[in-house]
């Protein structure tokens, strides 16, 4: 028998008996694990609530789901990866705190319906989402009360976060209601004999293209500056919603910078002045939010900031988890307006920060070795380390020229207790090949394998042992003791062959090694991205929220999420980088993640080159990895591809398809929303297997966003014949649908010059052909530059 036959048995046999079906499934829902059979009894659980017969004792069980609560702190913290006791205690005295907290809190009211809630143990967060989800498309009236005692159970269990989202995705977009939909067939018959809404002009402002380069000024532009003039920009970014005004200033913007610019200056220069005069929420939402207009601040406004912080402190008043960031927020407001001393001023000042933020470097301008020195050399006195890092950061991004003098204050820094101290040092050492510095360094004990040295210090610090190996001062096997395994690559890079080869020699185990650990490892309960920019030499690492079951569309966050006015966001980025710590930490002293984070095609191909015979044992070893070790290993399975596609492209393609159908948890970012795995498939050697998963590639795209990124990558990557072949080819095939795609892609490509003739064929016909043509016109107008 089928499955689906099978499970429409057991569907007929649960209809017979719901109460014990619901009955069953709260059961299981409230342990922790997962029961292989579960997800039958939630499916049956849907289909016999659809049913007139099942829905009433659906709705008896959901409403009480709805009012059961887990106060318990240790059940609620046994959800979390073990790390050690101490930590482990700090959240269970939190989440204590936060249950007594919110018991004290209660109303008599509330505490009267506490009373008749019944207490549970295990995931309450998952039943109250699988109830919230089974009330989709039903009448919400009835279960008023079952939602107060909902937001009570909530509170006492902050980590709800499954069944905050399904509650309010539930009350945004579910509209079923008998009443309401009796009121409106009563208003349109009300409304039978009205008058219609008289479409508005094409020629007016809101209905035009802004950015098409062929647009007359608009009809209505006259009483649109009117308007945009007299915003009030008092009521704009005043809270985490938008107003009218903030809606107005938004649209006509950038009609006002095309034909007005000095009205949409004016009028910019008003709201940015509001930084010298707001405080609270509104200057919070105006520091976060108004940071794209930064460029229009004046070197007035700029040193009336500086007095205002230095003087004032403006955001004492705001929560002090956020003090510090707004700080840096506002020093890239006023950055490239100040003077070099104005700068190094403001980076030594803890009125604007601990640190500055990486899109500042860029506007950081050159220093005096004198003004360093005597920074320096007062923080010394002083033992000022954060004037002290402030001084070495303007130094290190100003391009100070160090003198020996300088070099020695430097090197003074070297043993601070600040580890973000350490790393300047060690980054100013690089970028200014300073030998005093690296020698004594390298006499040092400093290692990498220390546990007090953060991220930045291992990186630099490691790096730092490297250039030295590479000058010959210090020995190779030394500086491999020394240095994390994870900077083996770059030091291959900078050191030469004789890295290359020790590390080719022991890659084969560290890759055996590394599938052998990740069979008792459990994935990070994050999504992990990884991506380089120009201001930085080591890897970004950004966290989001697991999502790793929504198929074949794209995950869509909740309007809360979305406008981040969730109460508990903050706890949820916290919990985040918790996951994430833990995890890394377990990595630590494991070969697993040199493969998870750092192999890329260039990495490899270095090894290969070195040692030619690996790659066979490569494949060997990644053809015995398991289902398990493929998530691990996704990436890495992308650049081995990608470096077989010329010789095996049939074993490339293989690989290719086992990566893409492998749930990884860790994305390589490459800009303009392309990652590894769009370089590795497309950056590929051409051959007939190749061009078939190219093929499929395009045509599998889900919509017009994904297939524009797919023929980005495949022009950027080296695949441009490719799309030249795929173009001239659909178009002159009889199919309307191979047409359609090929002027898509013509108009998405930056080749779309030599294929204007295809789009403009089409323009006038009906259909499919005839809307892609006009589309791919559009594009191919307002594009990239042409080729």
């Amino acid at each position: 028998m089928a499955v689906s036959g099978r499970f429409d048995e057991f569907v007929e046999i649960t209809r017979s008996q719901p109460a014990e079906l619901f009955s069953s499934l709260a059961a299981f829902t409230l342990e922790r694990g997962q029961r292989l059979n579960q997800n039958w009894f939630i499916h049956a659980a849907f289909e016999i609530a659809a049913t007139e017969a099942g829905w009433p004792v659906a709705e008896t069980f959901i409403k009480s789901w709805l009012n059961y609560y887990n106060k318990d702190a240790r059940d609620q913290t046994n959800r979390y990866p073990k790390v050690d006791k101490e930590q482990d205690l700090k959240r269970l005295k939190m989440t204590q705190k936060g249950i007594q907290t919110v018991l004290a809190s209660l109303s008599p009211y509330e505490k009267s319906i506490l009373d008749q809630m019944t207490e549970v143990a295990g995931d309450t967060d998952s039943l109250f989402t699988l109830a919230l989800k089974l009330l989709a498309g039903h009448p919400l009236t009835g279960f008023v009360n079952s939602f107060v005692a909902l937001g009570i159970g909530l509170s006492l269990d902050q980590n709800s976060w499954s069944a905050r989202n399904a509650f309010q995705q539930l009350t945004t977009f579910n509209t079923v209601d008998i009443d309401a939909t009796k009121a409106v067939e009563i208003a349109e018959k009300l409304r039978g004999d009205w008058q219609n809404w008289k479409p508005p002009s094409p020629n007016e402002w809101r209905q035009s293209r802004v950015a098409d380069p062929d647009l007359y000024r608009p009809i209505d532009m006259d009483e649109g500056l009117r308007e945009f003039s007299a915003i009030n920009q008092g009521n704009m970014m005043q809270a985490m919603g938008q107003s009218r005004e903030d809606y107005l200033y938004r649209d006509f913007l950038p009609f006002a910078c095309r034909f007005e610019p000095n009205t949409a200056v004016k009028k910019t220069r008003q709201l940015l002045a509001d930084l010298l005069s707001r405080t609270g929420l509104p200057l919070r939402q105006l520091i976060f939010n108004g940071l794209e207009y930064a460029p229009l601040i004046t070197p007035g406004l700029a040193t009336n900031i500086i007095a205002r912080m230095v003087d004032a402190d403006m955001v004492n008043a705001l929560p002090e988890r956020e003090q510090d960031i707004l700080r840096m927020f506002l020093f890239e407001y006023i950055a490239p307006c100040l003077t070099p001393s104005e700068q190094l001023n403001c980076l030594i000042n803890p009125s604007f920060g601990s640190d500055c933020l990486l899109n500042v470097i860029p506007s950081l301008k050159q220093q005096l070795s004198g003004s360093i020195l005597d920074v320096l050399q007062a923080a010394v006195e002083e033992s000022d380390y954060a004037a002290a890092y402030g001084a070495l950061v303007a130094s290190r991004y100003g391009n100070t020229p160090i003198t020996l003098e300088l070099e020695s204050l430097i090197l003074h820094f070297r043993e601070a207790k600040s580890s973000k101290l350490r790393a300047i040092c060690f980054d100013l050492a690089i970028h200014n090949n300073l030998k005093v510095f690296r020698d004594a360094h390298v006499q040092s004990d400093w290692s990498a394998h220390d546990a007090d040295t953060s991220t930045y210090e291992k990186w630099f610090g490691s790096f730092l042992l490297v250039k030295a190996c590479a000058n010959k001062e210090l020995d190779f096997d030394e500086m491999l003791k020394r240095i994390k395994l994870e900077m083996w690559l770059p030091a291959a890079n900078h050191v030469g062959e004789e890295v290359t080869k020790k590390l080719a020699s022991r890659f084969l185990f560290l890759l055996n090694s590394a599938i052998g650990v990740t069979k008792n490892q459990i994935l990070p309960a994050v999504d992990i991205t990884l991506s380089t920019i120009e201001t930085a030499s080591y890897p970004i690492l950004s966290l989001d929220e697991l999502c790793r079951d929504y198929g074949r569309f794209p995950h869509h966050k909740a309007i809360k999420q979305m406008s981040r006015m969730a109460d508990d966001f903050d706890m949820r980025q916290k919990c985040l980088h918790e996951i994430s710590d833990t995890f890394f930490k377990r990595l630590e002293a494991s070969d697993a993640r040199l493969f998870v984070e750092h192999v890329t095609i260039s990495d490899l191909r270095m090894i290969v080159e070195a040692e030619p015979m690996i790659m066979s044992q490569i494949l060997e070893a990644l053809k015995q990895a398991s289902s398990t070790d493929s998530m691990w290993l996704k990436n890495f399975m992308f650049v081995v591809a990608n470096l077989v596609s010329k010789d095996m492209p049939e074993r490339a393609v293989t690989l290719f398809k086992q990566a893409i159908n492998t749930q990884g948890f860790v994305t390589y970012a490459l800009g303009d929303d392309l990652t590894l795995e769009h370089q590795a498939i497309w950056a590929s050697a051409p051959s007939v297997p190749m061009s078939e998963l190219w093929c499929q590639r395009l045509l599998s795209s889900i919509n017009d966003e994904a297939l524009c990124r797919e023929v980005n990558a495949a022009e950027r990557f080296g695949a441009e014949k490719f799309i030249k072949a795929f173009v001239e080819e659909r178009a002159n095939n009889s199919s309307t649908l191979d047409q359609a795609y090929a002027i898509t892609v013509a108009g998405f490509s930056v080749q779309s010059l030599q294929f204007i003739d295809v789009i403009e064929d089409y323009l006038n016909d009906a259909g499919i052909t005839g809307k892609a043509a006009i589309k791919a016109k559009v594009a191919h107008e307002v594009g990239a530059p042409q080729a």
